[in-house]
């Protein structure tokens, strides 16, 4: 989103493991900060569900902020592993 000339992230607040669709067009994902949980791993894909081009599969800090700069043109999904995986998605779309 933008206002004026500046760009600002659009966020998804998504918890719980398994799969969420995030963004149904092409965009930008900054990043995801994870807000809490144990072992929380993030799979992100360029697509409409876990077949689409894999972009990153990642071990999330917590908490904090995982910076994971990528484009993607068809849509953005995420999907979460670990214990109770509570996490905060940036996105530009």
């Amino acid at each position: 989103m933008a206002k004026g000339n500046i760009e600002a992230y659009q966020t998804a607040h998504l918890s719980g493991a398994g799969g969420n669709a995030v963004a149904a067009s092409d965009g930008i994902l900054g990043g995801i900060f994870l807000n809490s949980g144990t072992t929380v791993t993030a799979t992100t894909y360029d697509g409409h569900d876990a077949t689409g081009r894999l972009m990153h599969n990642a071990a999330l800090l917590a908490p904090g902020w995982n910076p994971m700069p990528c484009g993607f043109g068809a849509g953005l999904f995420v999907v979460l592993g670990g214990t109770t995986p509570d996490v905060t998605v940036h996105y530009l779309s």
